[in-house]
């Protein structure tokens, strides 16, 4: 008879190594992860090894892997309450933190561990892939992936992360069996979120991750631009960048600085950029809503577009910047991550050079995904319950795991 899970110390170090190597592979790749994004696990002998909060994917190693007891995470997923008086969060990290088997201070496994637990396979890989998240975030993605996959992929309608999630993929995992008689697939699209690939051996998750992006890609290679109304070329009045964008990004710097510690400002010309910047597509995709949770954590929910008159000095590009930015902490509640300004690119804005940088990062992500799903027939944005708890929940998280890499 057995006696309870497994001692972590007793777990074959080649599993852990597996799992790290799996994770850095996929977190490496910025077109899979950007920033603390997607999680990892690995499962043997009652006993779960998952990424904790916060760690990225691609510096993950096979010590930072946390053991967890997986029977009170199981029983939680099947008998816990997500109502409104006991959000599906906070009961999660509750009985994560009591199943943890090793001390590791405030350090919290990936609140995404139930839907880790429930697939049964060893290996369970969950990234942000952008070319996926095209077909996750168009407005039809359903159908589109059930025209791409048939019934090797599971779609799953996108809920808050945490307890409603894993409810949600192990309800839809039992309804594909109900329905067909077959074993629920072991690759999920998630509806606005990503990509979940779960195998008894890593290579079988990298093979499933790749086929599924390169089906899409194909899929997106055989759309014509003019279908969708994007076309090859500029539609708004474009800016030479030079003394422009040093002016810009100066005013910025002294505007989003005033009240609070200095802000680090960058601003980026890329062709990404210039192409929302300078098309009609580009600005409704940025005055459109958050696309994905990545974008609301990251870079915000609510970019600033910024329109510039045709002739201006710098003093006036600075009145331009101070009454935008009322008129943006007015309608929103807070200051801009990421200002957009028409006909020039965009700049990001963070309280380090690091920051800036992945605001600019995952936003660009955000970006390509929208331009991707209008060309499938549509773009679905977060809406605003959706919008609000990743808002008032994940962000709070993701800074406190930034400050917590600052301060390592």
């Amino acid at each position: 008879m057995r006696e309870g899970p497994r001692p972590a110390a007793a777990l074959p170090t080649r599993l852990l190594e597996e799992a790290a190597t799996l994770s850095r592979r996929f977190g490496s790749d910025p077109e899979f992860s950007r920033g603390g994004g997607g999680n990892v696990s690995v499962k043997t002998d009652g006993v779960i090894y998952i990424k904790p909060s916060g760690v990225a994917l691609g510096s993950l190693s096979d010590r930072d892997l946390m053991p967890l007891d997986m029977q009170p995470l199981a029983r939680l997923l099947e008998e816990g309450s997500d109502d409104a008086g006991v959000p599906g969060s906070e009961a999660v990290m509750s009985v994560a933190m009591a199943a943890r088997l090793r001390p590791s201070g405030e350090q919290r496994p990936s609140v995404e561990v139930l839907f880790h637990v429930l697939i049964p396979r060893q290996f369970v890989l969950h990234t942000h892939p952008t070319i996926v998240n095209a077909v996750c975030c168009a407005s039809d993605g359903a159908t589109i992936a059930e025209a791409l996959f048939g019934d090797a992929v599971l779609w799953v309608p996108y809920v808050d992360p945490g307890l409603p999630l894993a409810r949600a993929i192990l309800l839809a995992r039992r309804g594909f069996e109900a329905t067909t008689g077959k074993p629920a697939p072991d690759v999920l699209l998630l509806q606005s979120h990503g990509l979940i690939a779960a195998a008894d051996e890593p290579s079988a998750i990298s093979a499933a991750s790749w086929r599924v992006v390169e089906a899409i890609r194909a899929r997106l290679a055989d759309v014509d631009p003019g279908s969708s109304g994007q076309v090859g070329v500029p539609d708004l009045v474009t800016h030479e960048p030079g003394g422009l964008a040093e002016a810009l990004e100066s005013a910025l710097r002294t505007s989003l600085s005033r009240g609070s510690r200095p802000k680090v400002v960058t601003f980026d010309g890329s062709s990404d950029a210039v192409r929302a910047a300078t098309s009609e597509v580009g600005r409704r995709l940025v005055l459109g809503g958050p696309i994905t949770p990545d974008q609301i954590v990251y870079a915000g929910s609510w970019p600033l577009w910024l329109d510039l008159p045709a002739t201006a000095d710098a003093r006036q590009h600075a009145e331009r910047v101070d009454a935008e930015l009322v008129r943006h902490v007015e309608a929103h509640g807070g200051l801009p991550s990421i200002v957009v300004v028409a006909g020039l690119g965009l700049f990001a804005a963070g309280d380090s050079p690091q920051e800036a940088d992945i605001a600019r990062d995952v936003y660009l992500d955000a970006i390509r995904i929208g331009f991707n799903a209008s060309l499938l027939g549509g773009l679905r944005v977060l809406e605003p319950g959706e919008r609000r708890f990743i808002e008032e929940w994940e962000a709070e998280a993701y800074r406190r795991g930034v400050a917590a890499a600052a301060g390592g």
